[in-house]
């Protein structure tokens, strides 16, 4: 999603929808408001308001803050699902039609990052939080963290050492971005690039890594990465 995000095609699309619907305008808004705030009362950034330091200031500032909290209002009221604008083109159509790609979570995430963006454009990066979910290993055979009927088991691969098994996952995430990021180069990205040339820049790759891999051999890594990372992606729903 990262290298999506990256694609002229999807910055694009986010300044179309951002101009469409007004709400660059609003967060822009918002953003000088904030400005306005930080500048007259002295500080870097309008959040630095909320230091006891400088609460004090807050009486003398009030037609800036006044002014600051309308701003937000009417930025965070066309968000609403009630008042949020439609979107030219939906989503779903640019995933599949613009990008060629028809997986029925992208639109989702398209959204996401959308809203996102505009935020920090309103906010600034402060607000914005990356998160991740997992699952704890717990410690006793009873968690809450595990649903009633989930069992969890990591074993072995058969003739791997108990010291390969645990290198596995971090070995298989590396794996996994490389994979996707050759999916994008080779399927998505526009103009595409060639399987050829993937290769050549995976054996100077494993040439620094002091890792022998002939050319034949890079292909097929190749190949093989865009297959399973196609496989995987499609296995994502909402």
């Amino acid at each position: 999603m990262h290298a999506l995000l990256q694609d002229k095609r999807v910055r694009s699309l986010f300044d179309t929808w951002g101009e469409q619907t007004g709400l660059y305008r609003l967060a822009n808004t918002v953003a000088k408001e904030g400005r306005s705030v930080a500048c007259a009362a002295g500080v870097s950034d309008w959040t630095a308001l909320a230091n006891p330091a400088v609460v004090r200031l807050v009486p003398a500032l009030e037609p800036h803050v006044e002014q600051f909290e309308a701003a937000v209002e009417a930025y965070l009221g066309t968000l609403g699902l009630s008042n949020r604008p439609a979107l030219d083109p939906v989503p779903a159509v640019f995933a599949s039609d613009v990008v060629g790609l028809p997986w029925d979570w992208l639109p989702y995430d398209l959204l996401n990052a959308f809203f996102r963006a505009v935020h920090v454009r309103a906010f600034g990066p402060i607000q914005t939080r990356p998160y991740a979910a997992f699952v704890q290993s717990p410690r006793v055979a009873q968690s809450p963290l595990i649903p009633s009927g989930l069992e969890l088991r990591w074993q072995p691969a058969p003739a791997e050492r108990v010291s390969e098994s645990r290198a596995r996952p971090n070995r298989d995430g590396v794996a996994l971005g490389k994979s996707a990021n050759w999916f994008y180069r080779a399927r998505v990205k526009h103009p595409r690039e060639s399987v050829a040339g993937l290769a050549h820049e995976h054996v100077a790759h494993c040439r620094d890594r002091h890792e022998y891999i002939t050319m034949d051999g890079a292909r097929r890594a190749v190949q093989i990465g865009i297959r399973e990372a196609e496989r995987l992606l499609s296995l994502g729903s909402y």
